[in-house]
């Protein structure tokens, strides 16, 4: 690296990090106080989320050859879903199995060297790789799904159970992908360069995988790694105790497994929101 990495106190306050911690702090320190820092007891989960970890899960045994029945099993068993909650899941099996054909023709087409399902990377503060649970991870997260490609480049592909957007205009997803080639790169040292995808469950199916530009390993070093860290010493800078509410009802609030220990959330939308 040419330049210097600088994390703040704050930001080694309350590492690791991972791309969904920062979005956690960002959109409300209060939510990030309840599930980083006091660990308060969370609401069972949405029946959507619950659903997309069970197709999560499914895709993860489908894509290393397990048949559909046997990954449904497996994955079920370990994330039991209510009668309702499976209808809904097999709302999305024709889209899974579509995903898995388009897969292996793109493994055939880029010379599928290695693939990679559920990779847990991380790196210390000086940017080196170490385990995904070591006490020095810095920042972590992990792959749902890679290639490495007859020329050395990674592909790496995140799954989303919800419906599909235009991902040239989230700047979230494209920013998650951005740090997923920041790992990438202790961690798979020989890349030449990274390229990610997102492959959306639901929605239009010309919008089911949609990609951001491949970016060589040379620029992921030259800005993506100054930029992560950049990040989140800003974020980290804004979480000032006593950790404020951001009270909104759709977003993040909706998903938020700490509403009954939220007091402006209370306040602003009443118990039966």
């Amino acid at each position: 690296m040419s330049q210097t990495l600088i994390a703040t106190p704050d930001a080694l306050r309350y590492a690791p990090w991972s791309f969904s911690k920062i979005e956690t702090a960002d959109s409300c320190p209060a939510q990030f106080n309840h599930k980083h820092v006091v660990k308060t007891s969370e609401a069972p989960k949405t029946s959507d989320t619950k659903v997309g970890t069970v197709a999560h899960g499914i895709l993860e045994r489908r894509v290393v050859g397990s048949p559909y029945v046997i990954a449904k099993k497996e994955s079920l068993e370990k994330d039991p879903l209510t009668n309702d909650e499976q209808e809904m899941l097999r709302m999305l099996e024709e889209r899974i199995e579509a995903f898995l054909v388009k897969f292996d023709a793109f493994c055939k087409r880029v010379g599928a060297k290695q693939v990679l399902v559920e990779a847990g990377w991380a790196f210390n503060v000086r940017y080196e790789k170490v385990d995904f649970w070591s006490k020095e991870a810095f920042f972590r997260g992990k792959v749902d799904l890679g290639v490495v490609t007859r020329d050395e480049d990674l592909v790496v592909i995140d799954h989303k159970s919800g419906v599909a957007k235009d991902l040239s205009r989230d700047i979230k997803k494209k920013q998650q992908l951005n740090s997923y080639a920041v790992l990438a790169l202790p961690n798979m040292p020989g890349i030449a360069g990274v390229r990610g995808g997102i492959h959306f469950m639901q929605g239009a199916e010309d919008k089911s995988i949609q990609w951001v530009d491949y970016v060589d390993a040379s620029r992921v070093r030259q800005v993506y790694v100054p930029w992560l860290y950049t990040r989140i010493n800003e974020t980290a800078a804004t979480l000032v105790e006593p950790f404020p509410a951001k009270p909104n009802l759709r977003w993040p609030c909706e998903w938020c497994g700490y509403q009954a220990h939220c007091r402006p959330f209370q306040e602003t939308y009443g118990t039966e929101a």
